[in-house]
């Protein structure tokens, strides 16, 4: 996947080289999972480029990471023993923030066509190697080499809304290829690897990428079209989710589970609803500055009935996480990291044409809620993997605002 984006003779006709071996990583790290972070290191170090003005976004995204992890660092050190444990967590993020701000410089111009095709067709191979994990080797809910289907679901989110952006297909044959890998991709989601917090909170984020599609300059009529054309590729979706009993069958049970109306309850929607409830009791004892972060599943644990007390690392709501590891400033600092890609999307848009501006904020926006709902139900920072991911998915997106802040080379945008 990396070498269809780099290769093409199209991929860079301008800038920095560091930029798109970012986002070919980027775009193949589903597939390749956790030895991309042994290749960024290396790739990013070696392909680094310091002949030019550095990038004011990833710079303070840089800031803002580091910023993040001293509080963290500093909380965790005042709290006692243990300390290691987040700090080593924490590195992921630092050394990804630092390392893009340091090799990666202006100007950044991204063949957002090349994009958009490359999105496409790794959407359609994860499709194709999750379905070959299930059948072949037996794996009912595929990772790939992520080591955990919450680990490969995450990535997913942004790619499939990305490929629904029919501005950047560069015909119509590709347009229609899109919203197939956006079935494929929600179907992994949903049906393959089962993230149904994530499932759901698709249809949310697709809500707000019709409202944007909305807003586009072209005919109404065209723009009503776009709106149908993802509302029944969602349908499709939802379909062949609600037609498979196996599959949905764990949503009946969720619901139920929920809603206490289950005669055998689903253990994990139980184990979710006894951390947050812990979590909750451990955060009122201590808001302001919490439990420090070694502490915070401890500190849930003590107001959770035994039969829930497991080892885990976080209490699958990253927000409540943030708040008894290091209260409401680590919880402000989260925010404000998953906030960064709509901020900047945003901001700096004055003298740019309406079209190009819409794209800034809307790509921005769909980036953040896609963050933050993961943050919803499950974590993005305090486990390395997951630090790592946030922090490549972040990057990227704030190098897609770059190039359309300052080119509209080939993208229609």
């Amino acid at each position: 996947m990396a070498r269809l984006y780099l290769l093409s003779a199209h991929l860079r006709p301008t800038g920095s080289f560091g930029a798109h071996t970012f986002m070919a990583l980027w775009v193949a790290m589903p597939v390749l999972g956790k030895p991309t972070a042994l290749v960024f290191l290396v790739a990013q170090f070696l392909l680094r480029d310091r002949s030019a003005a550095k990038i004011p976004a990833l710079v303070v995204f840089a800031r803002l990471s580091a910023t993040y992890a001293a509080y963290i660092i500093g909380r965790a050190l005042l709290s006692g023993p243990g300390a290691m444990e987040p700090v080593l967590d924490l590195l992921p993020l630092l050394v990804v923030a630092g390392l893009a701000a340091w090799t990666i410089r202006a100007p950044v111009q991204i063949n957002m066509q090349r994009l958009f095709q490359a999105t496409t067709i790794l959407l359609i191979a994860v499709f194709c190697l999750a379905l070959f994990e299930r059948l072949a080797l037996g794996i009912w809910r595929p990772q790939l080499l992520l080591g955990n289907p919450l680990n490969l679901t995450p990535l997913l989110l942004f790619p499939i809304l990305f490929v629904t952006m029919d501005r950047y297909a560069p015909s119509r044959l590709w347009i229609w290829i899109g919203l197939i890998a956006f079935c494929l991709g929600a179907y992994v989601i949903g049906g393959l690897s089962q993230s149904r917090g994530m499932f759901l909170g698709l249809w949310v984020l697709v809500l707000v990428r019709v409202a944007f599609s909305l807003r586009e300059a072209a005919a109404w009529h065209l723009r009503v079209l776009r709106a149908m054309r993802l509302f029944f590729a969602s349908g499709l979706v939802i379909a062949a989710v609600a037609t498979d009993p196996m599959v949905s069958g764990s949503y009946q049970v969720m619901y139920e589970t929920s809603t206490a109306q289950s005669a055998q309850p689903d253990r994990s929607i139980e184990l979710r609803w006894a951390f947050l409830d812990g979590g909750i009791e451990a955060a009122r004892e201590r808001p302001i500055f919490g439990h420090g972060p070694q502490f915070r599943m401890i500190a849930a644990q003590d107001h959770m009935d035994e039969r829930y007390r497991i080892t885990m690392t976080h209490l699958h709501n990253d927000y409540l996480t943030h708040l008894v590891a290091g209260g409401l400033p680590a919880l402000l600092l989260l925010v404000a990291l998953l906030g960064t890609p709509a901020f900047t999307g945003w901001q700096g848009n004055a003298g740019l044409p309406g079209s190009q501006r819409r794209s800034r904020q809307e790509i921005g926006t769909l980036s953040t809620l896609c963050l933050m709902g993961v943050a919803a139900v499950n974590n993005v920072l305090f486990v390395d993997i997951s630090a790592f991911t946030t922090a490549m998915s972040c990057i990227a997106v704030l190098l897609i605002l770059e190039t359309l802040m300052h080119s509209e080379s080939n993208a229609d945008v």
